[in-house]
């Protein structure tokens, strides 16, 4: 129904993901996970032939990335007759360990290379505790950066102003705003000047992997 709902409405998904976070929400065995991801595929790529299916949406919530497992999803849908466009997991840890997961990610690609160029998606990312920290989201920001992954997609959790409690999953973008839709927050900044960069990119380097930009304000004294 989602996929003819979205060429009904003209409304192009591009890409499909089956099921979020199987790690944490899938209770059946995993046999029959990837059954439903076969299945899930044939009927979507029956309706949308060029469709983009991604997955297995990994959240690995507890800091635990294993790219054991994100290559036995992929070895088994290939063993069922069964690809997809894209490989997916969360961040919600340390976004320094974003290039190191994704050059994990490509070395294993690289020597299977019946599956074809798969992009690299990441979701969700940053956890509850500094999702709308604005340095942490520098942070993100410049390992996505220079990871070059695909495609990102900020995380949403639960917020509490003292008077107010929501979810930014339905208010406030994603953290960008307050529970009102419309009063930026600190992290709205960031984003927005991360939005107006070119395409040019001055590359910083340090020896500290949480340091990565540094930002000076200059005052000009006019007589």
């Amino acid at each position: 129904m989602i996929a003819n709902n979205s060429l009904t409405n003209n409304e192009q998904v591009d890409e499909w993901d089956v099921w979020g976070e199987p790690d944490n929400f899938w209770t059946g065995t995993y046999s029959q996970w990837i059954e439903m991801y076969r299945r899930t595929d044939s009927i979507i790529t029956s309706i949308i032939p060029n469709a983009k299916i991604i997955g297995p949406e990994f959240g690995f919530g507890a800091c635990n990335f294993d790219i054991n497992s994100i290559l036995q999803f992929l070895d088994n849908l290939y063993s069922v007759g069964t690809t997809i466009s894209g490989v997916s997991w969360h961040e919600f840890c340390n976004p320094e360990d974003v290039p190191i997961h994704v050059q994990q990610v490509r070395d294993s690609l690289s020597v299977r290379p019946w599956l074809g160029n798969l992009d690299i998606l990441i979701p969700e990312y940053a956890g509850p505790a500094n999702h709308t920290i604005p340095y942490w989201n520098v942070g993100w920001l410049y390992y996505f950066e220079k990871s070059k992954v695909d495609w990102v997609s900020h995380g949403c959790w639960d917020e509490n102003d003292g008077t107010n409690s929501w979810t930014n999953c339905q208010y406030g973008l994603n953290g960008l705003f307050m529970w009102d839709n419309i009063t930026p927050q600190p992290n709205y900044w960031v984003h927005r000047a991360y939005a107006e960069l070119d395409s040019n990119r001055i590359i910083c380097n340090s020896t500290h992997i949480k340091t990565v930009a540094l930002a000076v304000k200059t005052t000009v004294i006019r007589k």
